[in-house]
């Protein structure tokens, strides 16, 4: 196990420290930098799923941060950052300098959150990045080969099991050999859905097989829909037969002992299509003090939302600079007001109840067509 430097370890805790403190006290004005940064190191990719905004409904052309601007970020950021989470707009594993990003990595002391398709995660690159990893999550659409191959084209069922597999075989090799080291923290691995009409009956087996293939943790987040063509495939319309599977999948998760974080089922007696936010409450916002986006084009935006506002550019200023201007401190005050920010109106994340069809469906609503039980 390779330990980083005593003089990074206090400096990210003192980071913390202050974060943590700007959160709890809601102060506009962030005393520390991100804890957590995500940048969107390519949004290249090698499958076609079928929901994906950028591979799947639509064919965008790839993108890619430079080496060296990833560097200049990573001098401004990763001292003070616990975690690093590469691309979710792509395959991470594509990046070109994927290597030379570890590299960066361990020199900051910083852990990788990585989300990958699994299809080129093999053990030996698995075994390559253990020692830096907090956690993979795999994208896992089905537990069938027929329901996961026809949502996650071009990937083939059983190699990604497979990789699955090895991964945590390393993660338990690892373990055994480190665990009782100081400083050691146990790497983990999740295998996430998105949950859509086409495969939220075979839940409660993705669980079965998470149990089976040894991972930590299963995660299932609702379809955001970006094309009309796709309402069909959205769960708001088939909430009961949603709760079902849902909670047998949780009640699943807890009989063997792995994590969940799904939503919470919903509440059939509400129509999320007419929600009305009414007052103000106090939200927890994992993004405005912790976390921060950056983008190919050197955008640096608060979240993934869809409709995230863009803050400030890396190639016009400096990230202590962006992080606490003006956009960043009123979206902070705003949060636990009735002002709130349009993307917060609609974001999924600060509440885990589906409450708002806003929140999921990003076309306009008068075009839905309303199924019948599909409140």
């Amino acid at each position: 196990m390779r330990k980083f430097q005593p003089k990074l370890v206090r400096l990210k805790e003192q980071n913390a420290r202050l974060v943590a403190e700007s959160e709890r006290t809601r102060s506009p004005i962030n005393k520390g930098m991100p804890t957590r940064t995500t940048i969107t190191t390519t949004t290249q990719c090698n499958l076609a799923c079928e929901m994906c905004k950028y591979h799947g409904q639509e064919k965008v052309e790839s993108e890619r941060l430079p080496f060296d601007k990833f560097k200049d970020v990573a001098e401004q950021l990763f001292p003070a950052a616990e975690e690093f989470h590469p691309t979710v707009k792509g395959e991470p594993l594509m990046t070109p300098y994927f290597e030379g990003m570890l590299e960066v990595m361990e020199r900051f002391g910083v852990r990788l959150n990585l989300t990958t398709n699994g299809t080129l995660l093999t053990e030996e690159k698995t075994s390559g990045l253990i020692h830096l990893l907090r956690d993979v999550k795999f994208s896992f659409d089905g537990a069938s080969k027929r329901t996961f191959e026809a949502i996650r084209n071009g990937a083939r069922f059983e190699q990604v099991k497979e990789n699955i597999r090895a991964a945590t075989r390393v993660r338990d090799e690892y373990v055994a050999k480190y665990q009782q080291e100081d400083g050691f923290r146990r790497p983990t691995v999740t295998i996430q859905a998105v949950l859509m009409t086409t495969n939220i009956h075979e839940l409660p087996d993705m669980v079965r097989l998470g149990k089976e293939l040894g991972v930590d943790r299963v995660k299932g987040f609702n379809l955001m829909v970006l094309d009309p063509e796709f309402i069909k495939y959205s769960l708001l319309f088939d909430q009961e037969r949603a709760n079902i599977f849902i909670t047998q999948a949780v009640s699943m998760a807890r009989r063997f002992g792995l994590q969940t974080k799904y939503q919470e089922p919903f509440d059939l007696k509400r129509d999320v299509f007419r929600y009305e936010e009414s007052g103000e409450k106090r939200r927890n916002c994992e993004f405005l003090w912790r976390q921060i986006n950056i983008e190919p084009n050197g955008d640096v935006t608060p979240c993934c939302h869809v409709d995230a506002p863009v803050m400030g550019n890396i190639y016009r200023e400096d990230l202590r600079t962006i992080w606490n201007n003006e956009m960043y401190q009123d979206m902070r005050a705003s949060l636990d007001t009735t002002g709130l920010w349009e993307c917060c109106k609609t974001c999924a994340m600060l509440d885990m109840r589906v409450l708002d069809a806003k929140a999921f469906i990003f076309v306009p609503l008068n075009i839905v067509e309303r199924k019948e039980g599909g409140r």
